[in-house]
């Protein structure tokens, strides 16, 4: 796969979303508490969910 390598792995990613989830944090203080911008964030968001509906899938047509 081509591109710019993630700055995250999948475990702080996975936190990143629970912190967000959870609605203690605002974006800003989790974008600066990962050193990330706020449109880095919403693409991990919106990674992570796609990746949660294709589970969905998977697991609806097994």
């Amino acid at each position: 796969m081509g591109g710019r390598p993630p700055l995250l792995d999948k475990r702080q990613i996975n936190r990143m979303i629970e912190m967000y989830n959870e609605q203690k944090n605002t974006v800003a203080e989790i974008c600066k508490i990962y050193d990330i911008s706020r449109p880095s964030f919403y693409n991990y968001l919106k990674k992570q969910r796609a990746e949660l509906t294709k589970e969905e899938v998977a697991v609806g047509t097994s």
